[in-house]
């Protein structure tokens, strides 16, 4: 586009020299005569012109607009055939009809092509107006031309040579060209620039007017005016097309459109002009009276076009008087959305003074407008925000016309502060604003929330300690930011929550909880955290303490916890087992926590209610721990999982009574491994539910054979240790009775035994009991005297059996004191009517001595030692019934 417009701009340039290279020839040769070299150089000026506007007229028409190519198309028809005709002219070629014919075609072309031009849209009011102005104009042409033929400009044409036929081709010609720079001039075009479309349609007047009156301009032989019209013709083309190319400025859409055109008034101005000259020169006949009769149709013409403009106007009046009583209902709505709306609009200048504060701010601020306009916003903030406010005005000032966003707190008269969100726009450089226009919205619920957010993400929600999250940054930060040797974590479990938790609900444990965290609250140093990390386990982080002081400080910890907590009316005594780690290079929070949590474990498998620092030899034993898991995982798949039964004996006779199943694992690679060893294992990862399954199947499943085979003389009850890990599960009870159904054993030659410590908290343990002795299953509590509440047990946990534990039995018949210990458990036990079962028995004179306390039932190594299934048979085969247990 921009190579086009630079050759037709030279093409212009190069037209204007040829126009007036033949402007000057004419003049000269009106003057003196140049003979045949003189005629041939001025003819020949209008063919070289109109090859430069054919030229220029093709680059305009290679536009991708297809109205404005079509438009230049046909101009550039146009001035082939004008070129065709100058050329056969300027040869003396074709004669007079043939080069007229091609005037008359390009003529025609150009009238068409401005008659085509799309022209901008106008209501049905706006046409007639239209046709009523080009009719004004035509009938002002036609007086005209009608006034000058009657004063003698016909005949004169005639006497110049020219025919009566030509004659009315020129006014035909003429009508058309009037009609069609009527309508360009009078709607312009929506495609061709208005200044092109002016030199077009004055173009189109003079070709056809111009090429048939051009004769009368001849003043001497050789020389004619048509040497001149041609030049000037093609130079209205090339004029036309530079002026198309050129950049506009404005936008159609932004070009204002003329409320009147002058050209209807202009031709009954030439119209009233001419009558003048008749009346002063007393002309008289029938031009006379014809150019009064036409100024009377121009009258009626334009009374017909004001009326319509009238109509026009009222209209118009009554649309706008309808969009004025919409304009003022919008601003009464826009007036009542700023006075009841909830965000706050101001205008501020330069220097952050207020020039405009919407209603709103009256709502949100507690202020009046009129208490903020005129004053600077910057006093209102909160003084830990003037820094930011001042920064983002500057901001917006830096950056005209670019939405910007941020929070700032803002006071109202109370002393209190709003959190608002603020978005600014610099419209500084708009006249109609000249400010920096803010759309304030209250958010301080929002923030509320989004605070009470932030800090239930960190904060334990029953307790309202920090969390597992928080305090792991702040065990990063601690070692991070000092020496990471002074920096320790100790990790408090408290021992039976869980117990205390079924027995007196999770409201009582719920507040135990939130006591306990407030006792280690007050337990440490100001500086330390104490967080919650989940369920009943607490750590402390101990920041900037001495080595050696370390396990002092959790010492104190363990006191504090010493002393009963009162939850919800219960005075509770709580233990707690914690394992301390301290940092050291390369350490984080979570291998600090991993290494506290193993040292808790330790401490928890020493005795509840200790404490155990980390040491690598703890690492060690938590691996061999996971090794042992893994196998024993596996180990009833691989059959390394037998039962031996120690046999249960009645006194004094030694006749075998009942058998209790022991579990033993023989390891492929370790051999033998103590059930000291790897029952807590299971315990601890959850494999002894399976495992003690295993066990209560292969225990009934044996007895029952047992039975089958030997009749009276098989063992008459058969033992199983269950522990408080299976007690818990809700479909142990179901275990059980799939265990006794599928073995086919009697419910009542099953023993199960129990340790105190697993029913002391009642809860789904004792549940468990129950529904076992509603199966017909028998109940022993094992190592009876060791656990937290024995003689309140017997009242509400329902039992058959009483083993005594061996720790009370070591010491008879030596110890008085023991003596008086198992006799009296003896006594509660018959008088209660359980059987007691005394165990740890090795030597004789223990077993002698407890026969004569009363002991019926007694098992240790005194009688047998755990024997094999093959081993037991062997006894079975040899001994007579067995005594009834």
């Amino acid at each position: 586009m921009t190579e086009q417009r630079t050759d037709v701009t030279r093409l212009a340039v190069a037209s204007t020299l040829l126009l007036a290279c033949a402007v000057v020839l004419y003049a000269v040769r009106n003057a003196v005569d140049l003979g045949p070299v003189g005629a041939g150089a001025a003819w020949g000026l209008g063919p070289l012109n109109f090859a430069v506007a054919t030229t220029a007229t093709y680059l305009a028409a290679r536009r991708p607009d297809r109205v404005v190519r079509r438009f230049w198309t046909l101009l550039t028809a146009t001035t082939v055939l004008s070129l065709a005709g100058t050329t056969l002219g300027a040869l003396h070629l074709g004669g007079t009809a043939v080069t007229g014919s091609l005037y008359l075609c390009a003529c025609l072309t150009l009238l068409v092509a401005l008659l085509t031009l799309p022209v901008p849209g106008r209501s049905r009011a706006g046409w007639l107006s239209l046709g009523l102005d080009i009719g004004i104009v035509l009938v002002a042409f036609l007086l005209v031309v009608g006034f000058l033929m009657a004063r003698g400009a016909g005949e004169a044409f005639l006497t110049g040579g020219g025919s009566t036929s030509t004659l009315l081709v020129v006014l035909l010609l003429s009508v058309a060209g009037v009609t069609a720079i009527a309508k360009v001039l009078l709607t312009g075009a929506a495609n061709v620039a208005p200044a092109a479309v002016r030199v077009l349609g004055a173009n189109a007047l003079l070709c056809s007017v111009g090429g048939g009156l051009a004769s009368l301009a001849d003043s001497r032989p050789g020389v004619t005016g048509t040497q001149l019209l041609l030049p000037a013709a093609a130079f209205g083309y090339t004029v036309a097309a530079a002026l198309d190319l050129r950049p506009s400025r404005v936008t159609e859409a932004q070009r204002p459109r003329r409320a009147f055109s002058v050209l209807p008034y202009a031709a009954i101005g030439i119209v009233d002009v001419l009558l003048v000259i008749a009346v002063w020169t007393g002309a008289d006949g029938p031009s006379v009276h014809t150019l009064f009769t036409g100024s009377v149709v121009l009258t009626a013409l334009v009374i017909v076009r004001q009326i319509i403009a009238f109509l026009e106007n009222a209209h118009l009046l009554a649309r706008l008087d309808a969009m004025l009583v919409e304009v003022g209902r919008h601003e009464r709505r826009f007036r009542s959305l700023l006075r009841h709306s909830s965000d706050i609009i101001t205008i501020t200048d330069a220097e952050g003074r207020v020039v405009y504060a919407s209603p709103g701010i009256e709502a949100v601020l507690r202020a009046a407008p009129e208490e903020v306009v005129g004053k600077a916003i910057g006093p209102r903030a909160h003084p830990d925000d003037r820094r930011v406010l001042r920064d983002q005005l500057r901001r917006v000032l830096d950056n005209p016309g670019r939405a910007l966003m941020f929070q700032v707190r803002l006071g109202r008269p109370d002393g209190t502060w709003r959190w608002l969100e603020v978005v600014s726009t610099n419209l500084l450089h708009d006249p109609d604003v000249r400010g920096v226009v803010s759309n304030a919205r209250d958010i301080t619920d929002n923030r509320r929330y989004q605070d009470e957010l932030a800090y239930q993400a960190v904060h334990d929600e029953l307790t309202g300690l920090p969390n597992r999250t928080m305090f792991a940054r702040a065990t990063d930060a601690a070692l991070s930011g000092g020496d990471p040797l002074r920096t320790a974590v100790a990790l408090v479990d408290l021992d039976d929550f869980k117990s205390i938790n079924d027995r007196l609900g999770h409201t009582v444990g719920d507040a135990l909880l939130r006591a306990v965290g407030q006792r280690l609250v007050t337990g440490v140093r100001p500086t330390d955290i104490v967080a919650r990390l989940g369920g009943d386990e607490f750590a402390v982080l101990l920041r900037d303490v001495e080595p050696e002081r370390r396990m002092a400080h959790v010492q104190r910890i363990v006191d504090e916890l010493s002393v009963p907590v009162n939850a919800r009316g219960h005075d509770l005594l709580v233990r707690a087992s914690v394992g301390v780690a301290c940092g050291g290079p390369a350490l984080d929070s979570g291998e600090l926590l991993r290494r506290a949590d193993v040292a808790m474990y330790t401490a928890k498998e020493s005795g509840r209610g200790r404490c155990a620092e980390f040491d690598p030899a703890m690492d060690a034993r938590a691996r061999e721990h996971a090794r042992l898991a893994a196998d024993l995982s596996v180990a009833v798949e691989r059959g390394e999982i037998h039962l031996r039964y120690q046999p249960i004996v009645a006194l004094p006779s030694g006749d075998l009574a009942g058998l209790e199943a022991l579990i033993r694992w023989n390891h492929p690679v370790r051999g033998p491994v103590s059930p000291a060893e790897f029952i807590p294992v299971a315990e601890k990862t959850g494999l002894i539910v399976g495992l003690g399954a295993w066990v209560l199947r292969e225990s009934c499943r044996q007895a029952a054979a047992w039975i089958d085979r030997y009749g009276d003389r098989a063992p008459g009850k058969m033992s199983v240790n269950v522990s408080a890990r299976q007690l818990i599960e809700p479909d142990f009870p179901a275990t059980v009775e799939a265990a006794l159904r599928e073995s086919g054993l009697p419910a009542e030659r099953l023993t199960v035994e129990i340790t105190e410590t697993a029913v002391f908290g009642g809860g789904p343990a004792l549940e468990a009991v129950q529904a076992m002795r509603a199966l017909g299953v028998r109940v022993a509590l094992d190592d009876f005297g060791t656990g937290h509440s024995s003689l309140g047990l017997l009242r509400t946990c329902p039992v058959d059996v009483l083993k005594v534990d061996k720790s009370f039995v070591d010491g008879v018949p030596h110890s008085v004191e023991q003596e008086a210990i198992v006799t009296s458990v003896n006594e509660i036990g018959t008088a209660m009517r359980l059987q007691v079962i005394a165990e740890g028995v090795e030597t004789a004179t223990q077993a002698e001595r407890l026969h004569v306390l009363g002991y019926r039932y007694a098992q240790g190594f005194h009688f047998d030692r755990p024997l094999t299934a093959q081993e037991c048979e062997e006894r079975v085969a040899g001994s007579p019934v067995p005594a009834a247990v």
